[in-house]
């Protein structure tokens, strides 16, 4: 029954639910209708049918501004996560809702509209640089020969100061100095960046005005210079509101401004590891509260990546082995993503048979220059597939542990990595808001990549 002695009749704000079993479709629609009256007329109702006429009449008979069809109904009925309808939590919209409004009453207020949404699987997207550069000496011949059909003036290299004391900011001065480049050098990032690092290489941009931002470096740098790439193009944006969380990099409360009009950025990676130079993320630490706040856009793309191996030849051990753990969790986490596609599911599993067939040599025998160079192909081909089908719940830890005991990002990663494989492999007692994700796919998803390594696979 529907009313006062019957609880579960009413609307119920809670994860409980209230069910009927009915005879037929009259019945149901009558008792949806009693329902609707009794628990306040005016925003959602929902309907799963495969049924037209099913749905025609439950639409065209509830009294509800918003008729969801075949969509999880709590996230649905907010709006703009499985449809495109305008998010509203407005309880009882238009004379039927007999709701007080928080403004002044306008005849507006007064129409009752109802929008009947289906459940849209939208669009998905692949995006990287539009020009990616690799195999060794690379970063020579593009410096030779593809500088000057850039057709730039000014250059800032942003990099930490090891790179200016090892020498390698004055091979790509020289480089630029005999395209006819001026070059200014920001050498004061330093691991984890932070926005005061940010805003001091914006301010240095501001100042000496380049149409041309280089990066080099390992993942601090790169994120640092495409922060003040931003913030030197749009000084007027706020960090605090860029940062802002979401659901669909595409939807955003804050939208990012369209970057590339004062200057391109070309990433040159030195370490093989976050793949920041193909990325659309930005990592930025707040130094008063060590948290670590991922800017994350694809007007943040670079315009140029160039891949060469020559640069990680002298990269330590200990960097080589935390990197390419880095790398790994980039792989994994892009291949059982809920977002991921036919588009990165070959990348991520290349990357990851990559990774284990090449990076204990690369660990063990720093001069084997087959190895380095496979394992700097693997951290950007991860992060093509990443910056497409995004990360989990393994970097979300490995942030907090580095951020709490400052330990290198990557080692970080490969500390929680098999919990994370066992927890997500579970079965799930919440899903993810997103259209694509149906069923549960991390445990077969994971037996896939031990068969692609020929290593035991199951789903028992």
């Amino acid at each position: 029954g529907v009313g006062d002695q019957y609880p579960l009749s009413r609307e119920k704000l809670c994860p409980i639910l209230g069910f009927y079993v009915v005879r037929n479709l009259e019945e149901a629609v009558n008792l949806c209708t009693d329902l609707m009256h009794f628990g306040g007329l005016g925003h959602t109702a929902s309907v799963f049918s495969q049924d037209p006429k099913v749905i025609q009449e439950f639409a065209g008979t509830l009294n509800a501004g918003r008729i969801i069809v075949n969509s999880p109904s709590s996230q649905g009925a907010i709006g703009d996560l499985y449809n495109r309808i305008h998010p509203s939590l407005t309880l009882g919209c238009g004379a039927g809702g007999k709701n007080i409004t928080t403004d002044n009453v306008t005849v507006s207020h007064l129409v009752n509209i109802k929008r009947v949404t289906k459940r849209m699987v939208d669009m998905k997207w692949f995006r990287v640089p539009p020009r990616i550069y690799f195999e060794p000496g690379s970063l020579d011949t593009f410096f030779t020969h593809e500088i000057k059909d850039m057709g730039v003036k000014r250059a800032m290299i942003v990099c930490s100061g090891s790179a200016v004391r090892l020498g390698s900011t004055a091979r790509l001065e020289k480089y630029l100095h005999d395209a006819g480049i001026a070059t200014g050098i920001f050498s004061d990032v330093q691991a984890d960046p932070t926005v005061e690092t940010v805003t001091k290489g914006a301010e240095a941009m501001k100042k000496f005005e380049p149409d041309l931002i280089i990066a080099l470096g390992g993942g601090s740098p790169i994120d640092a210079a495409k922060a003040m790439w931003l913030f030197y193009e749009h000084p007027e944006i706020s960090f605090d509101e860029l940062r802002l969380r979401f659901m669909d990099i595409r939807k955003r409360v804050v939208p990012f401004p369209a970057l590339g009009q004062k200057a391109q950025l070309i990433a040159i990676p030195t370490t093989s590891g976050t793949g920041s130079e193909v990325t659309a993320f930005s990592v930025v630490t707040d130094a008063k509260t060590g948290t670590k706040y991922p800017l994350a856009d694809y007007a943040m793309t670079p315009h140029v990546a160039i891949i060469d191996p020559n640069l990680t030849m002298t990269v330590p051990a200990a960097v080589t082995a935390d990197t390419g753990m880095d790398v790994l969790a980039h792989a994994v986490e892009a291949y059982v993503s809920v977002v991921a596609s036919d588009y990165t599911d070959p990348l991520a599993l290349h990357a990851i048979k990559l990774v284990f067939e090449h990076l204990p040599q690369a660990v063990n025998h720093g001069t084997n220059a087959l190895a380095r160079e496979k394992m700097h192909n693997a951290s950007t081909i991860a992060g093509m597939a990443f910056t497409n089908a995004f990360l989990g719940i393994n970097h979300c830890l490995a942030h907090i542990l580095g951020a709490t005991f400052h330990i290198p990002h990557g080692r970080a990663n490969s500390l929680v990595m098999i919990p994370v494989i066992r927890y997500n492999a579970s079965l799930p007692k919440k899903f993810v808001a997103y259209p694509k994700y149906r069923v549960p796919q991390a445990k077969p998803r994971y037996a896939e990549i031990a068969a692609t390594l020929k290593l035991p696979a199951s789903t028992e």
